[in-house]
């Protein structure tokens, strides 16, 4: 919902200084200061001064200038009749005095109201006076914004009777016109619905009459839409502050406030309440003028309150307090009661608030008799198709006596339809000004005019209505002159000659203030044509000689004139041309009357000037005639000028062109901002719901959607704004193109930081598929191709985004820094990527090594317990190579993986263009690392169960075995206790060995520091986090190369020693008990009660050939089993067999119950775990191996 903006020409200048003044404002001035007023500022009215000053649509303002204690003091006032000003002033002065308190420098400070004691019924209101023309040094230095979120930041003041701050005002206010409740609420929603709302409504329905449909609507927004959008439960804890209540461009300027310092940011014209601070911004985004930079400064310092999203909603509600009350605020049907619209002349006078096509049948009066300006010209215009002709159109305005036909004239000449006089009354008829289009270019007559023709017929001089007060004449005149092209006098042949008879007291007057136009437009001076017709011409006086009459008058009148500095030598050919016509009677002569009309018709077409004779060529519509207003702006610009003449102040034309200008570029800005709003709005809503969800998005064809839009928009603002002042449509060009590019950069860099962000994020995504492609097809990529491939596509993709943003002319759309920012983020992604494969490269080339090192050096150590072969225990000699030399296998072994990691390690680096100090560092870690995995796979194998498992074979493998490996079985003539001892003492030498890690040449430790070399430069091994500290290679440590190289401690040593005899000692034990157990035997008895107890089954045995046979078989091989002294290890194997099948059964059962979720549950057993811990998983100190990633098990 919105509504036109409130247009006031001159309410800027309500406070700013007037240096010149026109003779019409000086007679004016006021001789005597009312008492009232002198008792408020407290001024001497002997040294006191007041003068009108500014303008203001309710009120008369005046300068009040007086010495108070010794210095010349200066102070604005107001003055106003009957209720309404008393109720005005009084809330003016609560509000400024409101603002005044919270920020001092923010306003002009008012010092008093009150009833007039000269004038009763009359009004007034008394404040600091504000410069808003003056300049000089900076004040407080505090922007608009700074000021405004002070204001709206203050805690509102208690009021009387309560004991916490409350919604509302001590006095009602105005704003504009409308009256204001602001009795005090405590819910800022019951305020706005019940003080606002609905009584702006009620207001409405009593204005316009009752509208049901328009009473609802107003209910339902304050008993639902208030509560929903501002009620307690909606914004929580809204606090009131003082608002100005009608801040909008107008109210608000850069000026000096009287006795207060330098320049400031500075507001006026305030209806202060206290309530919640977005109220404010209602008006100030509806109305506009404060520009995107003090919005962004507001906004930091006050955040939008709670919930944010419904923001713009709130925004829109308060402005629907302007929106009702402004002249678009809907309205009842006009009825005879109601209706606006009045009679006068027989025409319809001051068309209502919906006129139609019929009511402007016979034009509009501009200016009622009573000097009222009628603002609904600007419909007038369009409903006769003018507002759109841009320059071409012209205006003609009439000028003479009272009832000399000047309405009859026009109406032959134009076809306009304008009231004439009653022949038998004799009396005024044009009352006011009055204006119809040229009818005939649209009709079939033979006359062809120029187009749109616009014709003013202006009351009559010298009436007996009006007697000895001229002052309407004058400033009709005024008007006339200052807005017309053609301004033509209608005088009767007999007046030509005379004074007042052919009004040149009145043209003096006119020229006198006329030729303040001429002082303040030294660049381009108007022109005006000032066409003679002359009435009743019998022919006997030369047409050419009455010209030369009313030249020479005219010439004597511009010499008498007071003329200002700078003119005193003009001439009135400089300023005026002249032209000529005579008609003949009109009652005598009728047929020639209409002939010469018709002729005289033909002149008003556009046409030049000879420069020979100075004499009209073609029509008498010069160029340089024409105001170069367009016409859309013409009622705007009438109207300003007229409230400058019917207030008596400097008529400035430039001034009020410019105004114009300004008015008219704002509005038409604000209509072409409405489609590209519409295209821009939900691209930017897009954008930010993508940010706020933290998924920056690429919009689609953004470039060319903002630069098409941004060339439609501005080339529909020159279309229609360029037909105004130069200077003002430029600098609004400028600020359009501003207001576009902000938003317009916004969404750019919006858009480029989602390119960016997009950009970096697929080429880190794409470089990493590229990556684990490489290592699934089998591990042989190039990773600085794949880098540079993928940078280049994310470059070339972000270079096509910036240059499709990039808009000809317009210099921030030079995107090179952004595209050279997002190279180097790309190359800083790309290091770090490749940082990141060497990291995984290492890490693969570690795991490698640790899996190497894990099998070769799990082979030596179980070497210990298989290596001699079955040969037994030597009887002398030295120990078997399987165990003097392992830790020389075990480093020998070590070297070769570790070169071989390392050559592996340097190939896929130089793939990578890794740096050579890069490589190093890497080569580095790896040689401490396999150091370390080594350590670790040593620590593993010689825990105290390993390490016990691999003795035990040790000693078995002795002792169990003779010297050609066959496996002993034990009889009671064997030394067992001779081979125990050796095998035993064999076995306890290899303690000592497995205690340090010492090579048999040397019989030293291996130079481990020379092997992992000195670290790189700039590289510490406390500084890698990773890296566990090796004894004898890092200095700080604090631990020697020989303590680096011990395996097993003495502590433990001395508990496997023990554990081992006592694991051997078992071995003995049984070996012992199985040599006596083969001589124990059986009594002779027992094989007699065999005999007699088995006889049937032996005589069974006996008779059966099968059973025969087979016992046959069975006795002979055990005979022969016992001879070659097999039957012991036969019944071990029998036995092993037999252990062997119990324990692959329990397996098979394990398994079965395992896997079966049904036999566990029958069972009652807990439900089974998916992942079991496997040994392979586990580290030397029996914990499981911290879990790698899934990358680290590619190979290398």
């Amino acid at each position: 919902m919105t509504s036109l903006p409130k247009f006031k020409p001159v309410g800027r200048l309500f406070h700013q200084e007037h240096v010149k003044r026109s003779p019409i404002n000086r007679l004016n001035m006021a001789a005597n200061v009312d008492s009232a007023i002198l008792a408020a500022v407290g001024l001497d009215p002997q040294n006191t001064k007041q003068a009108p000053h500014g303008g203001s649509g309710f009120s008369s303002t005046s300068k009040l200038s007086g010495v108070k204690d010794g210095k010349e003091v200066n102070y604005f006032v107001k003055t106003g009749t009957g209720k309404d000003a008393e109720v005005m002033f009084a809330g003016e002065h609560e509000s400024l005095n409101a603002i005044h308190t919270t920020v001092p420098n923010f306003c002009p400070r008012s010092h008093g109201h009150g009833e007039l004691h000269q004038s009763p019924g009359k009004f007034f209101l008394a404040t600091d006076f504000l410069d808003l023309r003056a300049s000089g040094p900076a004040g407080s230095g505090l922007s608009l914004a700074q000021k405004l979120a002070r204001l709206h930041t203050t805690p509102a003041p208690v009021p009387e009777g309560s004991d916490r701050p409350m919604f509302g005002f001590p006095v009602p206010t105005c704003c504009g016109s409308t009256r204001q409740d602001n009795s005090w609420r405590e819910s800022w929603a019951d305020f706005y619905a019940d003080n606002r709302i609905r009584a702006i409504g009620r207001q409405c329905v009593k204005s316009n009459g009752k509208d049901g449909e328009f009473e609802k609507a107003v209910e339902a927004i304050a008993s639902k839409v208030v509560p929903r959008l501002i009620g307690d439960d909606t914004v929580k804890g809204i606090k009131p502050v003082v608002i100005h209540g009608d801040l909008w461009s107008g109210n608000h300027g850069t000026g000096i406030i009287a006795g207060q310092g330098g320049t400031e940011e500075v507001v006026f014209d305030a209806s202060a309440v206290y309530g919640h601070s977005e109220y404010e911004l209602g008006d100030m985004r509806m109305f506009g003028g404060f520009g995107s930079s003090f919005w962004r400064e507001y906004e930091k310092l006050v955040p939008k309150a709670e919930p944010k999203e419904e923001f713009e909603d709130r925004v829109a509600l308060y402005e629907l307090t302007s929106n009702l009350s402004s002249p678009t605020a809907p309205t009842a049907a006009p009825t005879a009661t109601t209706a606006t619209t009045t009679i006068m002349n027989g025409h319809f006078a001051a068309v209502g608030d919906a006129p139609t096509a019929q009511q402007y049948e016979h034009g509009i009066q501009v200016v009622d008799e009573d000097k009222q300006y009628n603002t609904n010209l600007n419909e007038y215009l369009a409903e006769t198709h003018v507002s759109t002709a841009g320059f071409n159109y012209h205006l003609i305005s009439v000028f003479g006596s009272q009832s000399t036909g000047k309405s009859t004239l026009l109406n032959n000449l134009f076809g306009t339809q304008f009231s004439v006089m009653s022949e038998s009354e004799r009396r005024q008829t044009t009352k006011g000004i009055w204006m119809s289009k040229n009818k005939k270019d649209s009709t079939a007559d033979s006359v062809k005019l120029a187009e749109n023709i616009l014709v003013m017929d202006v009351e009559g001089t010298d009436g007996r209505e009006r007697g000895e007060d001229q002052d309407f004449e004058r400033k009709s005149a005024l008007f006339a002159l200052a807005t017309s092209e053609v301004l033509i006098v209608n005088i009767w042949e007999h007046q030509v000659g005379l004074y007042q008879g052919a009004n040149m007291g009145l043209l003096k007057t006119v020229f006198e203030v006329n030729l303040q136009l001429f002082l303040k437009d030294k660049q381009s001076t108007p022109r005006s044509l000032l066409f003679f017709v002359i009435r009743d011409h019998i022919g006997t006086t030369p047409l050419a000689n009455l010209r030369n009459t009313l030249v020479q008058d005219l010439t004597k009148i511009w010499s008498s004139i007071s003329k200002p500095q700078g003119l005193e030598a003009s001439k009135i050919e400089d300023y005026f041309d002249f032209a000529f016509a005579a008609l003949p009677h009109k009652i005598l002569q009728p047929d020639k009357f209409v002939t010469e009309v018709d002729n005289l018709a033909k002149r008003f077409t556009t046409g030049h000037v000879s420069t020979k004779d100075q004499e009209f060529e073609g029509g008498v519509f010069l160029s340089e005639y024409h105001r170069r207003i367009p016409a859309d702006g013409f009622s705007i610009y009438a109207e300003g000028i007229w409230d400058q003449i019917a207030n008596n102040k400097d008529l400035d034309l430039p001034t009020q062109q410019e105004l114009l200008a300004q008015f008219r570029c704002d509005e038409i800005a604000r209509e072409v901002l409405t489609s590209f709003d519409a295209a821009i709005a939900p691209l930017e809503e897009q954008q930010a719901d993508a940010a706020r969800a933290g998924k920056p998005t690429v919009l689609p064809d953004l470039g060319s959607t903002g630069s098409g839009s941004r060339e439609k928009t501005c080339k529909a603002f020159e279309i229609q704004a360029s037909r105004y002042h130069k200077g003002v449509y430029k600098r609004k060009h400028v600020e359009l193109e501003e207001k576009i590019d902000a938003r317009l950069k916004t969404l750019y860099h919006g858009q480029l930081t989602a390119a960016h962000k997009t950009g970096v994020a697929a080429f880190t995504d794409a470089v990493t598929n590229a990556v684990k492609s490489g290592q699934r097809a089998g591990g042989q990529y190039e990773f600085a191709e794949i880098v540079e491939k993928q940078k280049r596509k994310a470059s070339e993709i972000f270079k096509k985004e910036a240059q499709s943003l990039a808009i000809e002319g317009v210099p921030w759309t030079n995107f090179n820094s952004q595209h050279a920012l997002f190279g180097k983020e790309l190359d800083e992604v790309g290091a770090r990527l490749r940082k990141e494969e060497m990291r995984r490269l290492a890490t693969r080339v570690e795991r490698w090594v640790r899996s190497r090192l894990g099998d070769a050096v799990g082979l030596e150590f179980n070497k210990l317990g298989s290596g001699r072969g079955g040969s037994g225990a030597p009887e002398d000699g030295e120990k078997p190579a399987s165990e003097k030399d392992l830790w020389d296998r075990i480093w020998n072994v070590f070297v070769s993986i570790v070169n071989e990691a390392q050559d592996r390690f340097k190939d896929r680096a130089k793939n990578l263009e890794a740096a050579e100090e890069e490589a190093q560092i890497g080569l580095w870690r790896l040689r401490r690392k396999s150091w370390v995995a080594l350590r670790e796979k040593i620590e593993e194998e010689v825990m105290e169960g390993n390490i016990l498992l691999k003795l035990r074979e040790n000693f078995e493998d002795k002792f169990r075995y003779d010297e050609s490996g066959v496996p002993r079985i034990w009889r009671p003539s064997d030394d067992i206790e001779g081979i125990y001892t050796r095998a035993r003492e064999s076995t306890l030498v290899l303690i000592p060995l497995l205690s340090r890690f010492r090579l048999s040449e040397t019989y030293g430790p291996p130079d481990l520091p020379a092997f992992i070399g000195t670290h790189p430069p700039g590289v510490e091994p406390n500084d890698e986090e990773d890296l566990a500290p090796i004894g004898g290679v890092d200095e700080e440590e604090g631990k020697s190369l020989e303590e680096e190289m011990t395996v097993l401690s003495e502590s433990k040593r001395q508990d496997l020693v023990i554990r081992f005899k006592k694991t051997a000692d078992g071995v003995y034990v049984e070996a012992k008990r199985s040599a006596l157990g083969g001589i124990t035997q059986i009594p002779l008895y027992f094989y007699v009660i065999l005999l007699v107890l088995g006889w049937n089954e032996i005589w069974i045995v006996l008779r059966n050939p099968v059973l025969f046979i087979l016992l046959c078989l069975f006795a002979g091989g055990t005979y022969v089993a016992y001879n070659l002294s097999l039957l012991g290890p036969m019944m071990q194997m029998a036995n092993a067999a037999s252990n062997q099948a119990a324990d692959i059964g329990k397996q098979k059962l394990r398994e079965f119950l395992e896997n079966n979720d049904t036999a566990r549950a029958a069972l009652s057993m807990p439900a089974r775990k998916d992942t079991g811990v496997s040994l392979d998983t586990l580290d030397s100190q029996g914990k499981r191996r911290a879990q790698q990633d899934d990358e680290d098990e590619d190979d290398i």
